[in-house]
């Protein structure tokens, strides 16, 4: 209850955020280099994706950032993992991109992603491992849309998502709120901006299916001689179903997968 009479209590507060709309710096020209940089984060109780425009001239080593699109959502009731949270946020935030770019008159030179998660970044850059069905659609749709090299590691500190999927009261929201303004970094040349090596997935990951090959099978693959595999079967036919199994399975991984 108190919590909810201090939520009510903060509306009138609404009335004094004002959201600037103007994209453009005075102080950028008009053949600067744009860019639309989306983050996202996810916790337990909600995941979020704010998109930002940078406008830069290359040559003077400005930068200029506004606020284009932020958004946010509840966690389902049956939580999800936070790795899956992570994966939807990042879904969100590709989403948001496609409609900024179809909506904004602003030609877009390129999109870069941002997401503090690297087990989502492993599972973008991943292309020998696979998923069950929930993370492989949501990979599906992020491929489809994207390249991992748009893709950026950014530290949960430094993540303005954060703070939407953590939520902030009224009063934090200032005209030079990190949520407004984006992050300082992006004011700086692409070779300040952070960088982190995403590295592989962990073999024990629950999202990526293990595919077991049974004993016999192996025992195929591994080219003994016919007279010990002949000892290893109790008859021809077993054998020969074995590598008929085999080759199914061959096939499967190679031109299924």
């Amino acid at each position: 209850m108190k919590v909810w009479r201090q939520w009510t209590g903060s509306l009138p507060r609404l009335e004094d955020i004002k959201i600037p709309r103007c994209y453009r710096n005075p102080h950028i020209s008009n053949s600067c280099t744009v860019q639309l940089h989306v983050f996202s984060d996810a916790n337990e109780y909600a995941y979020s994706a704010a998109a930002y425009l940078r406008l830069s001239n290359d040559h003077r080593d400005q930068a200029h950032c506004s606020h284009v699109f932020g958004k946010c959502r509840n966690a389902p009731l049956r939580r999800p993992t936070i790795p899956r949270l992570e994966l939807m946020a990042s879904v969100m935030a590709v989403r948001i991109s496609n409609t900024i770019q179809a909506e904004l008159d602003i030609p877009i030179d390129n999109v870069i992603f941002w997401t503090d998660s690297l087990t989502v970044l492993q599972y973008i850059n991943n292309r020998t491992r696979r998923f069950h069905r929930f993370v492989a659609t949501r990979l599906e749709e992020i491929h489809e849309h994207t390249t991992p090299d748009q893709r950026n590691h950014v530290p949960g500190v430094l993540n303005p998502a954060d703070d939407g999927s953590r939520g902030l009261p009224i009063q934090a929201f200032q005209p030079r709120c990190r949520w407004w303004s984006g992050l300082e970094f992006l004011g700086d040349s692409q070779e300040h901006w952070p960088y982190c090596d995403v590295g592989d997935i962990a073999e024990d990951d629950k999202e990526a299916i293990t595919l077991k090959v049974s004993q016999n099978a192996s025992t195929v693959a591994t080219g003994s001689s016919l007279d010990e595999l002949m000892r290893r079967f109790s008859s021809w036919s077993q054998l020969v179903r074995s590598i008929s199994w085999l080759i199914r399975f061959v096939h499967f991984v190679f031109f299924q997968a």
